[in-house]
């Protein structure tokens, strides 16, 4: 009897086993789980359709939540992933959060002796700031991790006419610690170092922190100086006397815990205390600020001046440790920034253009679309407008069965901004086209001369306008020729330049100029090809593939080392329109470059 009931009690037990044994086997198969017995169909969440791919791209872990906590017994379970990790806003990522995993509160929370880590800049004068104001910012903020950054003015720190320098703006946007602070007192400051000097010593006495000049970089984080040292200096230059000590300190940095400076001390008395200290020799707790030309892996310093102004295109490809440290700091990673192509999808073979009004198509419009067909051999051309071209020369197009007119009205709005210049039409429907369609979008006074086979792996292609005019930008698209697959990323961030559409003022703000603070952003998600197209202005040519090629005196029209045959992919008349592209006849009559690009594109089969 009793083996017989061991025996029983054994099968059960085996069952039991074998039981759970499936069910976590199961459910193991199915991944860990959130359970949530929800109060009503409105609490459940909506499928996310992006969870599988955001998963892969996150690498977190998952963990199983069961909420019993419904009143309502009768519904049906919820079921949903929950990730856990380092899963943060775009924002933060972006930013300082995204390296804090790194931070060990024993070490890097400092006692209340420590020096603050408040960053105190002093803004002298009215002046512009610039991209290397910025990145001396963004080092306080990602690199040291700062609390505070304040900004002391006078006068707001300016934005260039042209609206090109909006950096102040970005940090306003970029770094929530940001404070900017009027000050009364800072008059002359801007010419005269011991004034600067007494400005910062008032601050730091009330305050303590870090003086940084604007044009120093933070290449490491300090926590040791903050924690072991009540006043440490980083000098910038060469100290033979009291003006020079005076100069170094205000191009360098000043770190001082609140009792490090004296409350109401001149900078002059601040100079000889220094200098009267050790046998007149400096305090040892300094270290030299250096140019940032000069850094690298033999003469490294924490502190690095950046004695010229810059720009992001002079970072994307340096190969030196200064230009991985800019691209840490304004991309988020030292990646070398240039644009790779991918053949998986190609640019479509379709051409696009943009016809507003309905007036009659001119002859160089016409040579245009040949050039598309005859020299691209495109699929398919599509003008997009209101009203169809009238005159004989649509009369000839619209009979090619490859040549489709696409009715689209007039868009009146813009992200909620008035559209209603003629001339910026096309610089709206241009971006709306290419994101949904991609494909080539042509100006009518642009005409193709070479295939662009090798370009089409690329996800956008564009080229340089002729921008002698326009600094401080350093360059300007033409986007007369724009090359882009569908749905493009660069297309994007295009598209979100119009936000700040302007209807009024210079035509080429938003077609030309602010898609290069977008390029800025993200140059590899854009080839510049230089030789994609050659502006001609006023009959005179403009390779920007050539030097000096923004020096309004110098042109190339009948240059011998600028063959349209081989050098350029299209040729671009922006005004006005050349008479040999008056018609067809006195096309055939000409002799010129023009004429000859005119009966290329018309006898090629």
């Amino acid at each position: 009897m009793d083996r017989m009931r061991f025996t029983i009690l054994f099968c059960f037990l085996m069952l039991v086993s074998l039981s759970l044994f499936i069910n976590v086997f199961f459910f193991a198969r199915q991944g860990p789980l959130a359970v949530n017995y929800g109060d009503s169909d409105e609490s459940r969440p909506p499928v996310d359709v992006n969870r599988d791919s955001r998963q892969r791209d996150c690498k977190c872990k998952e963990k199983i939540i069961i909420n019993l906590g419904s009143k309502n017994k009768d519904a049906a379970p919820i079921i949903s992933r929950k990730p856990t990790g380092d899963v943060l806003p775009d924002r933060h990522t972006n930013f300082l959060y995204r390296g804090m995993s790194d931070l060990n509160p024993l070490k890097d929370i400092l006692p209340s002796s420590a020096i603050p880590n408040v960053f105190h800049y002093i803004w002298c004068g009215s002046r512009v700031f610039e991209f290397q104001h910025y990145l001396s910012v963004l080092s306080a903020f990602k690199i040291h991790r700062a609390d505070k950054i304040v900004i002391h003015f006078e006068t707001m720190p300016q934005v260039d006419l042209r609206r090109y320098n909006q950096w102040i703006n970005d940090l306003k946007e970029e770094v929530p610690v940001l404070v900017l602070k009027r000050e009364p007192d800072m008059a002359g400051c801007q010419t005269d170092d011991t004034k600067k000097l007494d400005k910062i010593l008032n601050v730091l006495s009330d305050h303590g922190g870090i003086y940084l000049n604007e044009n120093v970089v933070i290449s490491d984080p300090h926590f040791l100086i903050r924690k072991t040292q009540r006043l440490y200096l980083y000098l910038k230059g060469t100290v033979t006397s009291q003006a020079t000590l005076t100069t170094a300190i205000v191009q360098g940095s000043i770190w001082a815990d609140r009792t490090a400076v004296t409350k109401g001390i001149s900078s002059q008395k601040f100079i000889s205390g220094l200098l009267n200290k050790t046998d007149s020799k400096l305090p040892a707790m300094t270290s030299n600020c250096i140019t940032h030309i000069t850094h690298s892996e033999s003469n490294r310093s924490y502190c690095l001046h950046i004695d010229h102004t810059l720009y992001p295109h002079q970072i994307w490809e340096r190969k030196d440790e200064f230009g991985a440290l800019c691209r840490r700091l304004f991309y988020g990673s030292e990646e070398i920034r240039v644009p790779a192509p991918s053949y998986d999808t190609l640019i479509p073979n379709i051409a696009h253009y943009v016809w507003m009004g309905g007036t009659e198509m001119p002859f160089l419009a016409y040579l245009s679309v040949k050039s598309t067909l005859n020299v691209l051999k495109v699929d398919a051309v599509y003008l997009h407008g209101n009203e169809e071209p009238k005159g004989p020369y649509w009369d000839k197009l619209k009979g090619n069965p490859k040549v489709h007119f696409v009715f689209r009205d007039w868009p009146e709005t813009i992200f909620g901004n008035p559209v209603n210049d003629y001339s910026h039409i096309s610089d709206v429907f241009r971006v709306d086209i290419l994101l949904k369609y991609g494909g080539i979008y042509t100006d009518w006074d642009a005409v193709w001369v070479k295939p662009i086979d090798d370009l089409r792996g690329y996800d956008v292609v564009a080229n340089y306008d002729w921008p002698d005019w326009h600094p401080p930008f350093p360059d300007k698209f033409n986007m007369g020729t724009l090359l882009a697959k569908k749905n493009a990323r660069f297309m994007h961030y295009f598209s979100d330049t119009m936000k700040r559409y302007e209807d009024t003022g210079d035509w080429y703000y938003n077609a030309c100029l602010m898609p290069y603070k977008a390029y800025e952003r993200h140059p590899e998600l854009l080839l510049v090809e230089k030789h994609l197209q050659v502006i001609c202005f006023d009959f005179k040519c403009h390779p920007i593939f050539k030097p000096g090629y923004k020096d309004p005196n110098i042109h190339h029209l009948n240059n011998a080392t600028f063959d349209w045959r081989t050098d350029v992919y299209a040729v671009h008349w922006t005004r006005p329109s050349p008479p040999e592209f008056e018609n067809e006849n006195t096309l055939r009559q000409s002799n010129s470059m023009f004429s000859e690009i005119g009966k290329y594109v018309l006898d090629r089969k």
